[in-house]
């Protein structure tokens, strides 16, 4: 926090990051990004590229603002990943990691002409870390 008064923070860009705090949050003058492995607000959490495989859903990333719900704040950028049916959960989530990054450098080089959208958390869920035993199966087409 004290490095972040003394630099005066504009903006801070993360991914794949623990919760932030509150008092972390409000020391930047415009926020902090996140780009987050899924499509928000329908998957938040955790391995959320096998839990959208396993139910059947499109896999995809966002980039939002954090707040101090996870997974929770103002969408800047939003798109579903491509990807060939028959790539590994692995693959999978390395192309979705690029989207990630991606997404994070378009909504940082437009974001002063996004308007953020702000998710129903009524949809979705916050998923938790899959199972091994399940995501091995997953990777098998056995489930």
């Amino acid at each position: 926090i004290d490095l972040l008064k003394k630099y005066n923070v504009d903006l801070i860009a993360l991914g794949g990051t623990r919760i932030i705090s509150e008092d972390i949050i409000n020391q930047t003058k415009i926020g902090i990004l996140n780009s987050h492995p899924g499509i928000i607000p329908d998957y938040r959490g955790m391995d959320i590229v096998p839990w959208a495989l396993y139910n059947g859903d499109p896999v995809g990333a966002t980039c939002h603002f954090i707040v101090p719900e996870p997974d929770a704040g103002p969408i800047l950028v939003q798109r579903n990943l491509k990807y060939d049916k028959n790539d590994s959960v692995l693959t999978i989530r390395v192309k979705n990691m690029i989207l990630c990054v991606e997404l994070m450098v378009e909504a940082i080089k437009n974001i002063e002409n996004i308007i953020p959208i702000y998710p129903d958390l009524s949809r979705g869920k916050r998923y938790f870390q899959m199972p091994i035993d399940m995501l091995t199966r997953l990777d098998d087409g056995k489930l």
